[in-house]
């Protein structure tokens, strides 16, 4: 039959193989359990890393404003300085497809495509706040600088930064990422309400050093920018400053000519979070302004200096995240689109766009890559076991076809004719599980990345099923599928070399498993298991000095990290001997009462032991699949409570910018919480820990992080046996409020020498 005759032929053959699989469905129940369960633990696991990939990028983009930063081409004449003219590239840029919203914007000046480390990146320095004053606040004796911007960037000068923002970053996609972060007030809805009330939005952690609110009003607010020239500096009147940045490097020192802006009656629209850095490549936390307030001349010059730039925002959602790859190469292609030459008001001019999201995906993905490594450790046994359950259900259901085969051997079918026929029924069976798995597991996904607990679930936050690529839906299908033919192909071959008297005989002659393997395995597994128990109950601490029943270190090693998975192997394989002898023992209790008496000559001899033993293995293999998941589940709730508990001390951490009494505290954490969606009312409670970091007052380079803990707070804390010294917890807390002081860790140990029973005095 030629090719063009398969394909004709088609049709009818699938409607056939359907016919027959659906006839035989008994003896394809194993088959479709075994592909089912491998399609969707595989399946499960490819979708969650998507997931989490679309998690980590809607996260980790939050804190990012702008997709694209567009400036200037570095090594081109082709550039302008009149505002309008440069507002309206906008225009040519939302011509893309999938560009959401434009504005210019001016803040940081360019660093033309310099690394982190070069010239021209530690050189391009933000628009500096230098000077505010309210009647409304309090600035006397406020240090209105912002050292973190060098912990967070590169060098500056340790000015707070201005962002002069357009039109454009008042309505559309970017009014809804800038007022995300507003936490008091109101982001401006459009360009024009903000010119007209002359709005600013500050961070939070400056509203709190002067006292501010939303509504109150700045008299004066005075920012430099870096002139183009040194021409504002020189002259009879020179209307700006030098300024120098000195690095630590040699003859990397750096001369600005600054000139001063000054504003007047400015209004607090809106105070934002400010606890999220964003790229380097802008300023961080900066007071926005719009961009209108200032001249023509200064939009001039500050253009000409190289601070403004037009941001762009992109539809993230056309990101793919089934793979990095593709989202990087999605970044690419827009910023090339955005890239190149415009002509505007009769001229050209060359942009660049600068990609702010692709360094958020580098360096999620490197956490990414952590955290699905130790999915796939904790996953790869439940994968293992799965193709276990896979070929066993395959094992079992070809078995049952082996007489079928023998006897259409005598018919005179042909061994070409049988092995389409099995691997027809086989191949539907699989595809038909196959998609069934693969269509549960990113329904299931959502629920999945929902999950704040051991089944808890915070369903007013579900996310779309991710969407796996084309390679990883091929690849689980060749994995699940391509096991099933190729196991098929294999069992049938042999069904068809065999002897007919053999198949058609109701016992085949087998192989004796190697049942003092099984033994060994699960005696090991039994030993790994005394020998954990015995090192962590206190009741056995006097044998071996609580090192338990291994002395030898490697061996003990080995154990620990294998015996829990010869444990489990070997005690699936033992547990399936025993449910292979259920037969024998239901005739031994049953096989005298009517109940049984008519079967009883069925049961014996029939050679069925074999076949219930694998069916037993699969039912062990499938429970402790779901026993596994459902302990992870559970260990891996544990274990952030104790590391929240660990890092906290409590359910919530408050840090307040200025001292508040516990009433207020209380008060406010109170309001917040019934003012959320939570339908739970709660009781708060509050105590003080006042943390310091001390140094010897007899040696200044030795020192450590310490905690002051009240009375109230003792007993408010969650301690744990981990926090603090002993093993009983209830001791170790009288201790401490009988002795004041303990140490914890071994680092604290090591560096205080604590071990010498030594006295110390600390500054």
């Amino acid at each position: 039959m030629d090719f063009k005759d398969r394909i004709a032929s088609l049709p009818d053959a699938t409607r056939i193989a359907v016919l027959s699989a659906w006839r035989g469905r008994a003896r394809g129940a194993a088959v479709f359990s075994g592909v089912f369960l491998a399609s969707l633990v595989i399946t499960t696991v490819l979708a969650y890393g998507s997931g989490l990939m679309s998690a980590f990028l809607e996260e980790g983009t939050k804190g990012e404003e702008y997709d694209y930063r567009v400036e200037f081409h570095s090594v081109s004449n082709l550039r302008i300085t009149d505002p309008i003219a440069m507002e309206s590239l906008c225009d040519q840029i939302m011509e893309i497809d999938d560009a959401l919203d434009c504005t210019i914007t001016a803040g940081r000046q360019a660093a033309y495509g310099a690394g982190f480390f070069g010239d021209r990146f530690v050189h391009a320095q933000p628009l500096q706040l230098t000077t505010i004053n309210g009647t409304d606040s309090n600035w006397e004796n406020v240090d209105i600088m912002f050292p973190e911007s060098e912990e967070n960037g590169p060098p500056t000068n340790g000015f707070r930064p201005i962002r002069l923002i357009g039109d454009g970053g008042y309505d559309g996609e970017l009014h809804a990422r800038h007022s995300s972060r507003t936490i008091s007030g109101e982001w401006p809805s459009s360009g024009a309400e903000a010119v007209t009330n002359r709005s600013v939005v500050i961070p939070a952690a400056l509203a709190a050093a002067g006292s501010v609110q939303a509504g109150d009003t700045f008299t004066i607010l005075n920012f430099t920018y870096a002139a183009n020239t040194t021409d504002p500096c020189e002259g009879d009147n020179p209307i700006g400053v030098y300024e120098y940045l000195f690095n630590d490097r040699e003859n990397d020192d750096h001369e600005y000519c600054r000139v001063t802006i000054t504003l007047e009656n400015l209004t607090v629209a809106a105070i934002y979070d400010d606890r999220t850095f964003s790229s380097p490549l802008i300023s961080n936390q900066p007071v926005y302004m719009p961009w209108d307030l200032i001249s023509l001349d200064d939009k001039s010059e500050i253009i000409a200096g190289d601070h403004a730039y037009l941001a762009v925002a992109m539809d993230r959602s056309a990101l793919p995240t089934s793979s990095i790859a593709e989202a990087e190469s999605q970044l690419r292609g827009w910023q090339s689109e955005i890239g190149g030459e415009y002509e505007v008001a009769g001229e050209t001019v060359k942009l660049r766009a600068v990609d702010m999201v692709a360094s958020v995906i580098s360096f999620f993905t490197i956490i990414l890559y952590f955290v699905q490594g130790f999915d796939y450790i904790i996953m790869i046994p439940i994968i293992v076991l799965s193709l276990a359950v896979l070929i066993y259900g395959l094992h079992l259901s070809l078995e049952q076809r082996r007489r079928e085969v023998a006897i259409n051997r005598v018919m005179g079918a042909s061994s070409a004719g049988l092995s389409k026929m099995v691997l027809a029924e086989m191949g539907v069976f699989s595809v038909t599980a196959w998609l069934a798995g693969y269509l549960l597991a990113i329904a299931a996904i959502p629920f999945v990345l929902s999950a704040t607990g051991f089944m808890e679930f915070r369903f007013d936050d579900m996310r779309p099923p991710p969407v796996l690529s084309t390679k990883a839906m091929i690849g689980t299908m060749v994995v699940t599928v391509g096991i099933a033919l190729l196991f098929g192909r294999a069992r049938t071959k042999a069904f068809l070399e065999t002897e007919i008297s053999e198949g058609v005989a109701k016992v085949a002659a087998k192989k004796e498993p190697r049942y003092w393997l099984h033994w060994i395995v699960f005696g090991l597994g039994l030993i790994a298991l005394t020998d954990s128990v015995m090192e962590e109950w206190k009741m056995f601490a006097d044998y071996n000095s609580g090192g338990g029943i291994i002395i030898n270190a490697f061996a003990d090693g080995l154990l620990a990290v294998f015996g829990p998975f010869l444990l489990w192997i070997g005690g699936a394989l033992v547990l399936s001997r025993l449910g292979s002898r259920g037969p024998e023992l239901m005739q031994y209790l049953l096989g005298r009462t009517p109940l049984l008496k008519d079967v009883k000559r069925g049961l014996s001899g029939s050679g069925s032991a074999e076949g219930v033993g694998r069916l037993a293995l699969i039912i062990v293999l499938t429970l402790s699949i779901v026993t596994m998941a459902a302990v992870q589940g559970y260990t891996g709730t544990a274990v952030d409570e104790k590391t929240a508990d660990q890092a906290v001390g409590a359910d919530l951490k408050v840090v307040f910018a200025s001292p508040v009494f516990e009433s207020q505290a209380i008060s406010m954490v109170t309001t917040a919480w019934d003012s959320g969606d939570s339908s739970h009312s709660a009781t708060v409670s509050a105590a003080t820990v006042l943390q310091y970091y001390v140094t010897l007052t007899d040696d200044e380079f030795v020192g450590a992080p310490v905690w002051i803990v009240t009375d109230e707070a003792l007993d408010m804390l969650h301690w744990t046996a981990q926090a603090l010294p002993g093993d009983d917890l209830n001791a170790a807390k009288a201790d401490l409020r009988r002795i004041g002081t303990f140490t914890h860790g071994d680092e604290a140990r090591w560096s205080l020498d604590v071990s010498t029973g030594n006295s110390y005095s600390f500054a």
